[in-house]
């Protein structure tokens, strides 16, 4: 038998064996947020904020975006377009942090955007972290981002 046969009728089979097994064997995740299809509600347990609207950091890698709502940078600053409230970013920072630190938080996926999920997320007492933030006065609305007016709609609540 020369080589090239013997490469077309073992190494190839193989090959393709090989690669069948690996695809088999590799876990498939749907428990991430950040790789599931959205919209969605997915569950996140809280291990840090960043700043006043997100990124919250979960337990399972996601980095979870408060839809409809916009602090301030920590370094001060709002971005150009951006609703920019009066409160300083570490005000809202902390507000976050204190609203949804080490809190199991249930989440409603509402698109993705650098890397994050956008979501409306409660606390276990059914307390809104979106409209909470705004009513601390450490974030704004942000219509644009809100079309069917659903921030503090007390009829939208994930219990």
């Amino acid at each position: 038998m020369s080589t090239s046969r013997f490469a077309v009728a073992v190494a190839l089979p193989l090959a393709l064996l090989t690669f069948a097994l690996i695809l088999l064997l590799t876990p498939v995740r749907f428990d991430n947020p950040a790789e599931a299809s959205v919209p969605g509600r997915f569950t996140c347990d809280v291990t840090g904020v960043h700043d006043g609207d997100g990124p919250i950091y979960c337990a399972n890698g996601a980095k979870i975006r408060l839809t409809a709502i916009a602090a301030r940078e920590l370094d001060e600053t709002c971005r150009p377009g951006h609703p920019c409230p009066t409160a300083s970013g570490a005000a809202a920072k902390a507000a976050l942090n204190k609203l949804a630190g080490r809190q199991r938080l249930q989440c409603e996926a509402t698109g993705r955007s650098y890397g994050r999920v956008n979501a409306w997320c409660w606390r276990p007492d059914g307390t809104e972290l979106n409209c909470a933030m705004v009513e601390s006065g450490t974030a704004m609305a942000w219509p644009r981002y809100d079309p069917s007016g659903r921030l503090c709609d007390t009829s939208n609540s994930s219990t």
